[in-house]
């Protein structure tokens, strides 16, 4: 005789410890996602990711660097672009301003590096690009200059910029030497230093990095180098001219690095650097850690991987981290003709995710809030939950963030054949409810249905901070528990996916899921 089915339920916590890639499908904990798509983790739940304001519109071309210069008081900061041309200043919302001509034109001009720095001379921001050099600009005088510098090499020569330890080093195009200046000094005599013979497997200088590992800036302070054979190299000391007090802390290779030289975040004690292989932890490196420990990105690795298999070579890959939203970044140049997507590691849980509908080709914090410059012309500003706003606030044009969670897979402890019955997903809102659409997925599935039923948003009674916990849960006020749309299928593993759009604040706390099990095949 058939066994009689059997209906089972569960409650499914909101993933926050973010896509799981790595470890068995089978084996995932409920914090943990199939699939996770434009979430951030925070507030108990996962919500949407920011959306975008335009800032600057009309560019002559796209932005290639954002230069942020934090001055001696706020009415002293400046924002500026560099576009093939030349640098223009960006600063007011919605004006640009051409502030220096580039002698070079050309495919490399306008992708540079930048550094604040400050001295007795003043406060200055420097810059450096494959085509045009090192460049300054100066608080005092509010201009941009090319220092002048002597000893064997021109501001021309330049195409990277570090201030370490109250000196500026310069990193010479297509060289493994670097230049060091005077202390406190922005121009003037240079002296070399090859990091050539400390590179094991050869190759150019990429750039120079500061590591603070005692959290704040003093003598634990090390110089971190990057050649394009794959060798990382890690310096102490202060007199790069004194071999006994200036001495190699550590020496690694670790296959290869992505085009371009942006490639090293600081993130409180920890440097994080772009390879190849995944985001790896130059603490973890320095402390021995083994290879599968080494990377930040250990459950994103068949993804990020393959990403880089295709992409390695494209320019655009570059870190940020996101102040108001603690996520850091990581910025893919895109493939031809394909979707871009960015890996967005949250900062409290570390949980990633990974993000779509964002063109960005470069981006940069100022004054607290990140901005990114798109590939037709547009420099825009990550803020609120709507994509696309106007310069103006118009939201004419503008659209909700799409969001999609994937939950962990379920066998519910047995090897029966399930059916999916019901879904009800829960959110905590701000001042809009969700539009919202529930689907099933069997057996390992990661695929995205493109048939939903999505339900519309509606006004919320609910306030932020007024509500109590669980009267403030959409589904919990209202009741709505929906038959599953597009729950086609049978296996004996199941998931629950969720898709979420808002006006507002929406947090996915839960997802409630029933299934009817039958006999095991």
């Amino acid at each position: 005789m058939p066994r009689p089915s059997i209906l089972r339920d569960a409650n499914l916590p909101s993933p926050v410890n973010g896509m799981n890639l790595a470890d068995p499908a089978s084996a995932l904990p409920a914090s943990e996602a199939a699939l996770l798509l434009n979430t951030v983790s925070g507030e108990g739940g996962l919500m949407a990711r920011p959306g975008f304001q335009e800032h600057a519109t009309a560019l002559p071309s796209n932005a290639r660097s954002l230069l942020a210069f934090h001055g001696s008081e706020q009415g002293e900061d400046r924002f500026f672009a560099a576009l093939d041309a030349g640098i223009y200043d960006i600063t007011a919302s919605g004006t640009n301003t051409l502030v220096y001509t580039f002698p070079v034109v050309g495919a490399q001009s306008g992708k540079g590096v930048a550094a604040s720095y400050a001295s007795t001379a003043g406060r200055f921001l420097l810059y450096a690009d494959e085509s045009n050099g090192y460049l300054r600009y100066s608080q005092a005088s509010h201009d941009w200059v090319a220092p002048t510098l002597s000893g064997g090499v021109t501001a021309a020569d330049i195409v990277f910029v570090l201030p370490w330890k109250n000196r500026v080093w310069l990193v010479e195009k297509n060289s493994s030497t670097a230049w060091y200046l005077d202390l406190e000094a922005i121009q003037g005599a240079a002296t070399p230093f090859d990091f050539g013979r400390h590179f094991k497997r050869g190759g150019y200088l990429i750039g120079l990095w500061n590591w603070t590992r005692d959290g704040g800036s003093g003598a634990d302070d090390k110089l971190v180098a990057l050649s394009s054979g794959g060798d990382i190299v890690v310096f102490e000391g202060t007199d790069p001219a004194i071999d006994t007090t200036f001495n190699i802390v550590g020496s690694w290779n670790v296959g290869a690095f992505p085009a371009g030289r942006r490639l090293c975040k600081s993130n409180g004690g920890d440097l994080l650097i772009l390879t190849t292989q995944g985001l790896l932890n130059l603490e973890k490196l320095l402390n021995g850690a083994d290879d599968a420990a080494l990377y930040d990105t250990r459950k994103l690795r068949p993804l990020f991987v393959s990403t880089m298999q295709t992409q390695r070579t494209l320019d655009g890959w570059e870190l940020e981290i996101l102040p108001q939203d603690a996520v850091l970044l990581v910025n893919t140049p895109g493939p031809a003709g394909g979707v871009q997507e960015q890996f967005a590691l949250s900062l409290s849980s570390q949980g990633w995710s990974r993000w779509r509908g964002l063109d960005i080709f470069t981006m940069t914090t100022w004054q607290g809030q990140v901005y990114f410059a798109t590939r037709t012309g547009t420099v825009c500003r990550l803020t609120g939950y709507l994509d696309n706003v106007a310069l103006d606030g118009s939201t004419l044009a503008a659209k909700e963030v799409e969001c999609w969670a994937l939950h962990a897979y379920t066998t519910g402890g047995n090897t029966r054949r399930k059916q999916v019955r019901m879904m009800k997903p829960y959110f905590r809102t701000l001042s809009a409810q969700p539009s919202v659409a529930t689907f099933a997925r069997y057996d390992y599935d990661t695929t995205l249905p493109n048939d939903l039923s999505v339900s519309s948003g509606v006004a919320s009674s609910a306030l932020w901070g007024v509500a109590q916990w669980g009267q403030a849960l959409w589904g919990a006020s209202e009741g709505v528990a929906r038959r599953v749309k597009g729950a086609k299928g049978i296996g004996t593993a199941v998931s629950a996916g969720v898709y979420w759009k808002s006006l507002g604040r929406a947090v996915l706390i839960e997802t409630a899921i029933w299934w009817e099990e039958g006999g095991a095949l």
